[in-house]
C-alpha cells in the first residue's frame, strides 16, 4: 500500500444550528486557502481539508486534532445557537485507489480532487 493508500482520518461534526460562512471567509481569507462551494467554506492544506457547511456541520480529512479544535473555536465565534452537545461521526479513509466508494466507515477515494472531497462531505454531513 503507497503512503497516499494508507488509512487517515475524516471526522465529521455538527456544532451549531448554523455558521455565517460570509464572515468566516473573510477570517480565513487571508491565512489559510479557500474555495467557496455553494454556500460551503472548503479550506485546503496540502492533504488536508475542512468543509464547512453553513447549517452547522464541519468534516475534517485528515486534520490533527489541534488543528480542529482551532478551527472549531473560530466557527463557534461565527456559530448562531451552538449545541449543547457535539455529535461526531468518525470515518477513514485511503487516496489514489481504483473507484471511489464507502464501505461502512471507510472511504475510498480516487483522487485528492477537492471538488470531489467536497463531494464526500456533503453526503457524510448530511447522514
Amino acid at each position: 500500500m503507497s503512503e497516499n493508500q494508507s488509512n487517515k482520518h475524516c471526522v465529521a461534526y455538527c456544532l451549531a444550528q448554523r455558521f455565517d460562512i460570509s464572515a468566516l471567509a473573510k477570517r480565513l481569507s487571508d491565512a489559510s486557502l479557500i474555495r467557496l462551494i455553494k454556500g460551503a467554506l472548503l479550506i485546503e492544506d496540502g492533504q488536508s481539508w475542512s468543509v464547512v457547511f453553513a447549517y452547522g456541520a464541519v468534516v475534517h480529512w485528515n486534520v490533527g486534532s489541534e488543528q480542529q479544535t482551532k478551527l472549531h473555536q473560530l466557527l463557534l465565534d461565527h456559530a448562531e445557537n451552538p449545541l449543547s452537545s457535539v455529535e461526531e461521526d468518525i470515518f477513514t479513509f485511503a487516496l489514489d485507489c481504483p473507484s471511489t466508494r464507502i464501505i461502512e466507515d471507510h472511504i475510498e477515494i480516487e483522487s485528492s480532487d477537492p471538488i470531489l472531497i467536497f463531494a464526500l462531505s456533503k453526503h457524510g454531513a448530511i447522514d
